[in-house]
């Protein structure tokens, strides 16, 4: 007879994909629905900015530290490596970054309440999975967790640099959007997406489950669908004074 955990993860491989399909089929042919939503929507059940992020991260950081508390030894040892990560990663986002973000705006409760939808159900099945990982049966490192660690944390490095960056350009009193300049601004629009890409790209490595790559590509798709939405609305906003030269999500490239 099957586990309980056995047992759940097909039904949350089913959630994750009757949300995730509509989601990126909308990106690619309507644009980014939350951004389009926020703008018709935003009198109807407004949350505070600060708040409703941490609520919609939250349980992405509250179910990998729940299966964490139930195993013995280092967290970064190999089995419970990919966890760790996922759960750090959230932490910084669910209880860190907020706290430089405007107090003064608001975000649509449905926007949150969806949100909070996927983030539970892919914490629970990141976390289900992260227990059966093929590097799960050994405590030695590998090839895998030391490339994608070291992915894990660059994407990260960069992601929090541009978050910081976009953060300093809100100065009260101040215009509503300016140009980004420094770090990877200098190369594409979504410095911030391509950092996060990056990370889960690397997480995927660690972790080496389809779970997380299924993860680390939704991300990649809907993400790359933002940026490319952010980069044309740049362009028509600041006009000759955006950087030609800047590509959307990838240096270079696009």
């Amino acid at each position: 007879m099957p586990s309980v955990e056995e047992a759940e993860e097909p039904c949350l491989w089913l959630w994750l994909r009757l949300f995730s399909v509509p989601c990126l089929v909308t990106v690619v042919l309507v644009g980014t629905p939350p951004g389009r939503w926020f703008v018709r929507n935003r009198f109807r059940w407004p949350v505070n900015n600060r708040i409703g992020w941490c609520l919609k991260e939250l349980p992405s950081l509250l179910i990998p530290i729940w299966h964490l508390s139930g195993q013995t030894g280092p967290l970064l040892r190999p089995p419970l490596l990919p966890l760790s990560l996922f759960a750090a990663h959230y932490f910084q986002r669910t209880f860190i970054y907020p706290l430089r973000m405007s107090a003064d705006s608001a975000r649509p409760l449905p926007y949150i309440l969806m949100a909070a939808a996927f983030t539970t159900w892919n914490g629970q099945l990141q976390s289900l999975a992260a227990h059966r990982c093929p590097a799960d049966s050994s405590d030695t490192y590998t090839t895998l967790h030391a490339v994608g660690a070291v992915i894990f944390v660059l994407g990260a490095a960069i992601n929090i640099d541009s978050d910081q960056r976009l953060l300093a350009l809100r100065k009260p009193g101040g215009p509503r959007y300016c140009v980004p300049h420094g770090g990877f601004f200098e190369f594409v629009t979504a410095a911030n997406y391509l950092g996060e890409m990056i990370e889960w790209w690397g997480y995927a490595l660690v972790s080496w489950t389809p779970a997380a790559l299924f993860f680390a590509l939704f991300t990649t798709v809907y993400l790359t669908g933002c940026a490319a939405e952010l980069h044309e609305q740049n362009k028509a906003r600041f006009g000759a004074e955006y950087p030609r030269e800047r590509r959307r999500i990838v240096p270079f490239l696009f």
